[in-house]
């Protein structure tokens, strides 16, 4: 889940993609696409979590890009 960004990033669309085996516990992929709309260092923070617990991360990332003209 995209938890927070920069001022300087714009979220475009975001997409789920199921996995492709019907097996229990098949990871699918979630892919985010974003828009820098000002030059800088800008950050994106993902949390993993669980469907009932919000509140709870299971893992954080937190991703630094510069962006230039």
């Amino acid at each position: 889940m995209l938890r927070a960004s920069t001022s300087g990033v714009m979220l475009i669309s975001q997409e789920y993609l199921p996995p492709n085996t019907m097996a229990a516990g098949s990871p699918g992929k979630r892919v985010f696409v974003f828009r820098a709309t000002e030059p800088g260092t800008q950050s994106v923070m993902f949390e993993l979590l669980r469907s009932w617990d919000t509140i709870h991360p299971l893992d954080r990332k937190i991703y630094n890009v510069t962006v230039v003209e």
